[in-house]
This record gives structure tokens, C-alpha cells and sequence, in this order.
């Protein structure tokens, strides 16, 4: 994410200029007038008057700046990276399906899906060997029991019965089991643990899941990789029922662990196998709140995605933006009021993006010209960095308005203009909007089209046919279950059923939501790639 790649640092001590109304910071776009012993600065977001010492004022603001607001006594160290890996070894993980053969293996055989999960993590163990030595490993299997390996040198650990419905202890056990020593020393040991995998029994995903998160949150910026092929039937987060005060009761778990492991700054990615059912709607929450994957997978196809969620590193955690437009402005789709948007984003991965939409209030935007030439935009970026320094990054710009139409479609990012489609259809979709949703990619595809026409460029008439083909149909079918469950654009509608709004998606159309709401420009990119 590039507004946490900026290599320099403001020393200790040094503090934003805030408004005193509306917090924005002072910039090189701000305009100040000096008095008599006070400097003056009327916000240009919310108009208020600012008097200020010109000692705290800087001589020259910044439009792009870094505020160490923390400095933590004890550096971690970003190398000592912790992954622990919640398997699956219940009975359903015996099925086997036929695998392609590859170039070492010419004929086709049939696999079990624990024995593909065995072979990707066996591969992701020889990779973080090879690429990151001193990162540590756990593993966690779950099936009737939670047994607790960690990186293979501790006993074991088992939980069972009453223990799997106890949150308090879980979280306990997980936080007192040793943590996992590097890769380099545990390699062997992990290799052990792992290949004598069997699978059996019952599938006591949420346990499992609490106690991994546990374990990882030892390390700012952990990762924990969930691999399953069926639904949660045994301790806390029971799915596999249709009676609506126990999906209600699955639901609110996964939705609470989701938000203690981004507060804890766990990664949470979640991998299924093809022609299973998970209820992704809730157990995919775990990733989609904390900057995860998601991922219904072949057998064939596992270890590639394993080593993708392993090199997208976590960049910073427990970030929260901050996003100002000028008074004249607004943000559409948001529930928040006014020109300043909060939204907190928890976990950031390298290769996360996060999109805004704004609108003018005015319905005649020429009478805005008429008073002024400009527009403001503030971003403020709080996050707390790998090696647990708090920061906060401030980035002001202006754009000139115009109204000149054709200048403006021949400036537009198809690209970001695409990815920014994708994202706000599938939580709207989520949020039970999917009229909105609707009306919103219809918009979108519209305008790229009407961009991708006018500028007669193969590049972006790639990106309009790779967004069509990877993204506009995906949402199109994942929006449909939505105009089936009464007014589709009514906001009230769906806080009523927060616990179980997604009931009726099926793992595949949650799926496509989840890589919708975490839509990157590369996935445009590589269609291209993958087409020449």
C-alpha cells in the first residue's frame, strides 16, 4: 500500500498543526495570513478560524508529511515473522480428488485433500526455509479436538469436550503455548507433525481458530492460514444447523473473533476446497475483517496459493483513515454525514487498495466555479508500522474544477476507476443493497466504456475487457440473491439481520464478493499478462 512506503520518518516530538474544529492538518495548500504575535488560518475544509503561535506553526508545511506519534521502547523485529497454519484433519479432508499431472508427473492421480494440504504446507515450510530462515511456524489441527503443535518441539497440547466451548480458556491456552522457534531449527520437527496428519472425526473449526489467533498475536503482523473443507460442527462457532438462534449465535462469534484478531493484528486468511460448503458468509469474515484472503481452491492449486497468501506481507496494522473534502462535497454510499470520512482498515498487506467515492451537494456544479477555483482533499493515515512504531502520514492535495468533460474522462484511471467498481458493489452487495449495487456497476461500466471508446487505446481496452470478463459479471451474479429479499436498497433493511444477512449466499457467490471487496488493479493486470 503506498501510503505506508515512505522512507522518511519526523523525528520525536513533531506534531501536526490541527484544526481546532474539524482536525484537519495544516499543509502547503492551507492559506494563513500573519497578525500581530498570531498567525491566522481559516480551514479550508470547514472554514474555521485557526489562531495560531507562529512558534508551532512550521515555516514551510508539507503537503505530504510522517508523525511518529508512538515510539515503542522495545523494536520488534520485522524478520521474525510468525505463521501458523489451523488445519483441517477431520474425516471429509479423506476425500480425494484427481489432480492433474505436472511435468515431473505426466499421469493424472487421485489426492486426498489432506494430503494436498500436507504437500503445500511442506512446500511452504521449504520456502520460508530458503526465503525467511528466522520466521517462526506453527500448526494447529482440529477435528472432534483442537491439538496444539506449535513449531513441533513443545508436547502437544489437546483440547476436547467442554474445553472447545470455554472462549476464555481457548484464549488462554493460546496465549500460554511456547512460542514456535525459526523455521531453521523446527524444520524438521514441523516436517513430522505434518505428515502424520490422519484425517478423522468431527470439525471443531472455531476452537481451533480462536486458539491459532491467539498464538499469532505474539507477533505484531502474524499470519494464520485456515484450511477446511466442511462446516463448523463441534465447540463454539456450531454452523451446521439452519435454525436461525444458532446461525445467529455462529455468526456473531466468527463476526467477534474477526474483530479481536485485528485489533490483536493477526492476519486471517481462509482456504476451501471446491464443491464444499463452509458458510463462507461467516467463516470468510475472519479474513475480510482482518486484511486476509479468502479462497475456495482445487487440490491441484493449493500450494500455489499458500505461498501468495506467504509473499503478500502485512505492512502495517490497526490503521485508521481519515479522508477531508471540501464543504461543497460529499461521500456517497457512506452512512457517515458530511465532508470527513472515518474508517477504520485494521491490517494492511502489501498489496491492499482502498477506494473513496465523492460527489458535489450543489445540483448545478457550474455555481461552484463561479466561488471558487479549487478543490481540497486531505488523507490522514494513523497505522502502527511492522516494528510497532505508531505513525500517522498526512497527504493534502487540490484539484483544479473544470467543466469541461472531455478533459476530465481523459485523465480518469480506468484501472482504479475499475477496482473501485468492484469494491463498493461487493459491500454494498454484503451490506443487503443490492439495488444500489446494482445501479452503481451499471453506472461504472458505462462510464469506462464510454472512456475506453473515446480513447481508442489497447492497453485500456484490455483493462475494459480483463474488468467485464473478471469483475462486471462476477458482480452481476453476485448481486442477484439480493433483489430477492424485498426493497434491495434499503440501508434499515439490512441492520435488522446484521447476524445473518448473508444466510442464503452459497460459498461460491460469497467467494466472488470477497475478492470483489478486495479488488486490486493487478487482478486486471494479469488477465492482460495472461492473454498475450
Amino acid at each position: 500500500m503506498a501510503v505506508i512506503r515512505k522512507e522518511s520518518l519526523a523525528e520525536k516530538g513533531d506534531s501536526p498543526v490541527l484544526c481546532y474544529n474539524c482536525s484537519a492538518a495544516l499543509s502547503a495548500i492551507s492559506k494563513t495570513h500573519q497578525g500581530q504575535n498570531i498567525i491566522m488560518w481559516i480551514c479550508e475544509f470547514c472554514d474555521h478560524p485557526n489562531c495560531m503561535n507562529p512558534a508551532t506553526v512550521p515555516s514551510r508545511p508539507l503537503n505530504d508529511a510522517v508523525y511518529a506519534l508512538e515510539w515503542q521502547r522495545d523494536r520488534v523485529d520485522v524478520e521474525d515473522a510468525l505463521i501458523v497454519f489451523c488445519v483441517d484433519i477431520s474425516g471429509s479432508m479423506s476425500v480425494t480428488s484427481e489432480v492433474k499431472g505436472s511435468k515431473e508427473r505426466s499421469r493424472s492421480e487421485h489426492v486426498s485433500r489432506l494430503q494436498c494440504v500436507k504437500n503445500g504446507i511442506m512446500k511452504s515450510l521449504q520456502f520460508l526455509r530458503q526465503q525467511s530462515p528466522r520466521a517462526r511456524v506453527g500448526l494447529v489441527t482440529f477435528n472432534d479436538e483442537v491439538t496444539v503443535f506449535g513449531g513441533g518441539l513443545s508436547s502437544p497440547l489437546t483440547l476436547t469436550d467442554y474445553e472447545l466451548m470455554d472462549l476464555d480458556y481457548l484464549q488462554e491456552r493460546g496465549r500460554l503455548y511456547p512460542t514456535p522457534q525459526s523455521i531453521a531449527e523446527t524444520m524438521s520437527s514441523l516436517s513430522r507433525r505434518v505428515n502424520e496428519m490422519i484425517g478423522c472425526g468431527a470439525t471443531a473449526l472455531g476452537p481451533a481458530a480462536v486458539i491459532a489467533i491467539e498464538m499469532a498475536a505474539k507477533q505484531v503482523g502474524s499470519k494464520v492460514i485456515v484450511c477446511t473443507d466442511g462446516l463448523a460442527n463441534t465447540g463454539l462457532g456450531f454452523l451446521d444447523s439452519m435454525e436461525d438462534e444458532l446461525c445467529e449465535s455462529g455468526s456473531y462469534f466468527y463476526t467477534h473473533l474477526s474483530e479481536t484478531a485485528s485489533t490483536l493484528g493477526v492476519v486471517v486468511s481462509v482456504l476451501t476446497f471446491e464443491g464444499t460448503d463452509c458458510r463462507l458468509a461467516e467463516v470468510g469474515k475472519l479474513a475480510d475483517r482482518t486484511g486476509g484472503r479468502v479462497e475456495i481452491v482445487n487440490p491441484g492449486s493449493l500450494s500455489h496459493e499458500l505461498q501468495s497468501i506467504l509473499e503478500d506481507d502485512v505492512m502495517a496494522t490497526n490503521m485508521t483513515l481519515q479522508f477531508y473534502v471540501a464543504k461543497d462535497m460529499y461521500f456517497r454510499y457512506e452512512e457517515q454525514v458530511g465532508n470527513k470520512l472515518v474508517r477504520e482498515i485494521g491490517n494492511v498487506t502489501k498489496d491492499a487498495e482502498i477506494t473513496f467515492e465523492f460527489g458535489i451537494k450543489e445540483a448545478d456544479p457550474s455555481t461552484i466555479q463561479q466561488k471558487r477555483e479549487t478543490f481540497p482533499f486531505q488523507l490522514q493515515a494513523d497505522f502502527t508500522t511492522r516494528d510497532q512504531r505508531r505513525v500517522r502520514r498526512i497527504i493534502s492535495h487540490e484539484k483544479y474544477i473544470t467543466m469541461n468533460r472531455a478533459f476530465v474522462e481523459d485523465s480518469i484511471n480506468v484501472m482504479v476507476l475499475g477496482v473501485h467498481a468492484a469494491q463498493l458493489s461487493a459491500r454494498l452487495t454484503m451490506e443487503r443493497r443490492g439495488g444500489e449495487a446494482q445501479r452503481g456497476v451499471q453506472a461504472h461500466t458505462s462510464l469506462i466504456r464510454d472512456i475506453v471508446e473515446k480513447k481508442q487505446n489497447k492497453e485500456e481496452e484490455d483493462i475494459y475487457e480483463n474488468w467485464m470478463g473478471a469483475v462486471a459479471s462476477i458482480c452481476e451474479d453476485a448481486m442477484g440473491p439480493c433483489e430477492l429479499e424485498g426493497d434491495a436498497g434499503n440501508i434499515d433493511s439490512t441492520v435488522t439481520v446484521h447476524g445473518s444477512a448473508l444466510k442464503g449466499f452459497s460459498d461460491e457467490m460469497m467467494n466472488a464478493i470477497f475478492r470483489m471487496k478486495n479488488a486490486k488493479t493487478k487482478m486486471l493486470r494479469k488477465s492482460n499478462k495472461t492473454k498475450n
